[in-house]
């Protein structure tokens, strides 16, 4: 740890894979084997004079008038370092038990090493969660909540919209696939940061946050989100039409982003669903002064000729009753 920035810096990949191994179990530590000691005879001396001198050593052989160098045996080549691959490989070198299993720390210690290389800790993420079985429950939200920020960052730094949109479509995966091992709170954080609305809204989804999910469009004037959360979560939420018909009339921009026709559809809503009385509709139309007068006039006109036929139809029924 004290040197894996440097060893990033230099050799990227290869510190990159062996921090693969060592944090997912796999790794196998390189085993130096020791060298035999060799014999502690004098070594040979160059020259004719080191060459008697060290037959002078030498026993005389009988019925020889001159000693006899005894040829020299070269010392045993020393043994090379072996690297082994595997526990078996580790045996078979060192005639010894194979390496023991080791505890692996959590992820998150080698975070902070990668801070100046994103490539490599995005392959380090992935690649953590392919043992993901292996893994504590603790362990699995840091990964899939960092590997979430790390593709928002990368997908903010990308030049090309197609890898742009590359990069959003994994971050959307994981919140879609791995809604049990994301922290949500981290998640609307960092999507909120990286102006990723649409991990925003696929976080309140599933939390069932839709009247949440229609007010931070408002709260963001994002007009054409408004109005496709309104008609995508309308139907399960009915008071997002008055908050729609409040959002509508707030300024003339919006109501004019909005347009007539989206505004009537609203009001049909309301008073179909019963949301509202007249009274209050008129009320909320009239609060900012944006809805024209023609507007306010065309709705109480077909409202009132509702109650009327309504009237109407309740007074026959309670006559034909009277007659019968």
């Amino acid at each position: 740890m004290k040197y894996a920035r440097l060893l990033l810096k230099h050799i990227p990949q290869e510190t990159t894979r062996f921090f693969v191994e060592y944090y997912t179990g796999r790794f196998v530590p390189r085993k130096q084997l020791k060298e035999p000691e060799t014999s502690k005879a004098a070594p040979a001396a160059t020259g004719s004079g080191g060459l008697a001198q060290y037959t002078a050593f030498l026993p005389q052989i009988p019925y020889r008038s001159t000693p006899v160098a005894l040829p020299i045996q070269a010392a045993n080549p020393p043994v090379a370092v072996g690297v082994s691959t595997s526990p078996s490989a580790m045996e078979s070198q060192t005639n010894g038990p194979e390496v023991p299993k080791y505890i692996h720390p959590q992820p998150r210690t080698a975070f902070s090493s990668f801070v100046e290389n994103p490539r490599e800790f995005i392959e380090f993420l992935e690649s953590l969660l392919e043992v993901e079985s292996e893994l504590k429950q603790v362990d699995k939200i840091d990964i899939y909540t960092t590997l979430f920020e790390m593709y928002l960052r990368r997908a903010k730094g990308a030049v090309e919209v197609a890898e742009r949109e590359e990069w959003e479509a994994k971050a959307k995966k994981i919140i879609q696939s791995k809604e049990d091992l994301i922290d949500t709170s981290n998640i609307l954080l960092l999507s909120h940061l990286s102006n990723f609305s649409d991990g925003t809204v696929l976080v309140r989804e599933k939390q069932g946050l839709r009247f949440d999910i229609f007010r931070s469009c408002t709260s963001a004037g994002d007009t054409e989100g408004a109005l496709e959360a309104l008609r995508k979560y309308g139907h399960e939420e009915p008071q997002l039409y008055t908050a729609a018909l409040a959002y509508f009339t707030s300024s003339a921009k919006v109501l004019n982003e909005v347009g007539e026709k989206e505004l009537k559809n609203v009001l049909k809503k309301i008073d179909e669903l019963g949301l509202m009385k007249p009274l209050q509709v008129v009320q909320t139309l009239s609060v900012n002064a944006v809805a024209t007068v023609g507007m306010v006039k065309k709705y109480l006109g077909e409202t009132i000729q509702k109650e009327r036929k309504e009237i109407e139809a309740v007074s026959c029924h309670k006559h034909y009753k009277v007659l019968k």
